[in-house]
């Protein structure tokens, strides 16, 4: 095996790392071949010293798994796919939750509880909306008069509550599902 194949195959078992790392290791192996060189070295036997490409491969795998550095990687037909998620720096710590105080203050905050705020109230609203059929009767009783025009209007004031209070409940679940969500953006934005 000569200089390019060994390279050609390194390169595409490692296809699935970050670019500029794929060219930093592939820029070691170029000096190992052209310090081999200079030393009188043929490129079948600089590849002989450095050995199987495939198992230089695994172990880069192996070491890459016990690295520093948090991977997460799927296999799919023998081929590992990482994608590093590396640890943040007390500054950027610092500098994300500022962005995120930032943000979460000045819009997210009002917007949210502004949308909190008027789905309870609207929620109450059908609530009292339940009581327009006491009051009719209350009015009945108190002026001692029936107007149809006052029943139908008592029906609907009715029917509007019970939809608003339906409508308001079943929206409940997707604002909590929202809100639940954003939060876990937040932690992990965090690295939490």
């Amino acid at each position: 095996m000569n200089k390019s194949e060994f390279l050609a195959v390194i390169e595409q078992q490692l296809q699935a790392i970050n670019k500029e790392d794929l060219q930093e290791l592939l820029d070691d192996y170029e000096s190992h071949f052209e310090l081999g060189r200079q030393n009188g070295k043929s490129e079948e036997e600089i590849v002989g010293e450095l050995g199987d490409p495939k198992e230089l491969v695994q172990e880069f795998w192996r070491e890459h798994e016990e690295g520093s550095t948090e991977t997460t990687y799927s296999e799919s037909q023998g081929e590992r796919h990482f994608a590093e998620e590396p640890k943040k720096s007390g500054g950027q710590m610092v500098l994300t939750l500022l962005g995120l105080l930032f943000l979460n203050l000045l819009f997210v905050l009002p917007l949210g509880l502004s949308i909190w705020v008027l789905w309870f109230s609207l929620f109450l609203a059908g609530i009292a909306m339940f009581a327009a059929p006491v009051l009719f009767v209350i009015d009945m009783i108190l002026y001692q008069s029936f107007f149809l025009g006052k029943l139908f209007l008592t029906m609907i004031i009715f029917g509007l509550g019970v939809f608003m209070v339906m409508g308001t409940w079943y929206s409940k679940r997707g604002l909590q599902d929202i809100t639940r969500r954003y939060i876990n953006w937040n932690k992990n934005v965090l690295g939490g």
